[in-house]
């Protein structure tokens, strides 16, 4: 069987045993499992809705939904800023490379075209050559 198998199947036994553990739980009106970490966890959660409810009339309920767009705006201006650093980055690469480029092609031809030159030149033929070839010919 393959891992997602695997995970699906323990997370369908790990539900069946928390819903069991809750309904005890709520059948017995107290906490059966890891009481002390829920507890505890119950009395953070509970300290915080009371502090947030004793700022609400003053913080209202857009504040959070606003500080979130604030912070969504900085991260994608960021973002941004990011991406057009890489970019100029990136232009300055290609600039370079296409002049690499040309210089290699031009001293490729210049060097093709100086073989054949002297090529021409050592295989040429002396005017006494010439002559002979002329009346050969």
């Amino acid at each position: 069987m393959s891992l997602p198998l695997y995970l699906l199947i323990g997370s369908a036994i790990t539900l069946v045993i928390m819903t069991g553990v809750f309904r005890l739980e709520d059948r017995k009106g107290k906490l059966v499992v890891l009481r002390g970490f829920r507890q505890g966890c119950n009395r953070r959660l509970t300290s915080l809705m009371e502090r947030y409810t004793g700022w609400h009339p003053y913080v209202g309920r857009g504040f959070f939904r606003l500080l979130l767009h604030y912070f969504m705006h900085s991260f994608l201006r960021r973002t941004l800023n990011f991406v057009r650093r890489l970019e100029g980055k990136i232009e300055r690469l290609m600039r370079q490379n296409r002049q690499v480029a040309k210089a290699i092609d031009a001293e490729k031809r210049q060097s093709h075209l100086t073989a054949i030159a002297e090529h021409k030149i050592e295989t040429a033929l002396s005017e006494r050559e010439k002559q002979r070839r002329r009346s050969h010919g």
